[in-house]
């Protein structure tokens, strides 16, 4: 009797473990073909999140575990079997390419597969046109007003639509050489000192910038015109925010100054003197040219208080000091040797280098 017992619950006992295997061997089975088919990224400034589609993600069986790359463990929102809703970790909307992603159960099964970042719509829904904008703003945005930014959705990867090559917009894209289409490089880049005469107070860097603008303006000159002068920094000098071009530089008339940036900058006798202005009137007297610019490009005076407290004083002396005395570097039209043109210099007495700030001079102005 006791044998027969035994027997039965043995015979139980193999009966439970068959009628359990298929599911284990199903659940073994589907977690194996596991299956993402699409990654989808939403960019919105205040819900960031990944949505995954694909086959078979999640049973409910044990934690899912769902890792991105060098961004790590995602925090999972939502999980069903064709979904998974998780929080986009921080940074990843502006670094689009490729990533490692993998999602693993609770029973150590998982899929791991490169994707290529696609920042866009989620499945579930889609974003308004101002969201598409301000995300292709952030990621896109190549710095240059010229291009039209955009996303390759199917590329996942950025776009730039330039338009056709000329120089009445001054826009010209990255591969256009004078090879490829002579009409988008400018031929010539016109320079000219300014009929209008200003004391030392010109705005700083910015307002003789400005002023050089205005000019060209009403002279209906194209482009964009910056001075030629420096403050008591290095850095507001020519030879570091000018473009520098291997074009020539001329006059109003197409008169050669220089025929590149490096002949203008390299210490020779120009071609010919900057003494035209916008109008094309040519100067008759010696004209004063308010710069701080030695021949190379780069700032002379190092010393606020001889650019006239840089460039935005007309005074005579510092107010709150009276033995400090104001005044600024020049250069003189029509010279054209250096250093003479854009600083003068007088060996036998250099306190005539610097002129009063309350004394007037003209700018030089050179087309950007």
């Amino acid at each position: 009797m006791k044998g027969k017992v035994f027997f039965t619950c043995v015979l139980a006992l193999l009966l439970a473990l068959f009628l359990m295997a298929p599911t284990n061997i199903e659940a073994k089975y589907k977690w194996r073909k596991l299956k993402i088919t699409e990654v989808f990224v939403s960019c919105d400034t205040d819900d960031k999140f990944v949505e995954i589609i694909g086959e078979d993600l999640d049973f409910g069986r044990g934690p899912l575990i769902v890792v991105l790359g060098e961004y790590g463990e995602l925090e999972i929102i939502e999980a069903t079997e064709d979904s998974i809703l998780a929080k986009a970790p921080p940074g990843m909307c502006k670094t689009p390419g490729d990533f490692v992603l993998t999602i693993t159960n609770g029973r150590g099964f998982r899929v791991r597969d490169k994707w290529n970042l696609t920042i866009g719509a989620v499945a579930t829904g889609a974003f308004d046109q101002a969201k598409l904008d301000a995300i292709i703003n952030i990621l896109c945005n190549d710095g240059n007003d010229c291009s039209t930014d955009s996303i390759d959705w199917e590329a996942a990867q950025c776009t730039h639509t330039w338009p056709d090559c000329g120089i009445e917009d001054g826009c010209c894209g990255p591969d256009c050489t004078p090879e490829t289409d002579v009409d988008c490089v400018r031929a010539n880049n016109i320079v000219f000192v300014t009929s209008q005469m200003y004391t030392g107070n010109v705005g700083g860097v910015s307002g003789a910038d400005a002023k050089c603008q205005s000019a060209a303006v009403s002279a209906g000159l194209p482009g964009t015109f910056s001075a030629w002068i420096a403050d008591s920094t290095q850095g507001s000098a020519p030879n570091s925010r000018f473009n520098q071009y291997n074009t020539p530089y001329v006059l109003v008339d197409g008169t050669v100054v220089a025929e590149s940036w490096d002949e203008l900058t390299d210490g020779d006798d120009l071609s010919a003197a900057i003494a035209m202005d916008e109008n094309g009137v040519a100067a008759t007297n010696y004209v004063k040219v308010w710069t701080n610019v030695q021949p190379d490009g780069s700032a002379f005076q190092t010393l606020s208080h001889l650019t006239c407290s840089d460039w935005t004083s007309e005074l005579e002396h510092d107010p709150d000091d009276i033995n400090t005395k104001y005044s600024g570097q020049f250069g003189w039209v029509p010279y054209y040797s250096p250093p003479g043109w854009t600083m003068v210099e007088n060996t036998s007495n250099p306190y005539n280098d610097y002129s009063s700030c309350t004394n007037e001079g003209a700018l030089y102005c050179f087309q950007q």
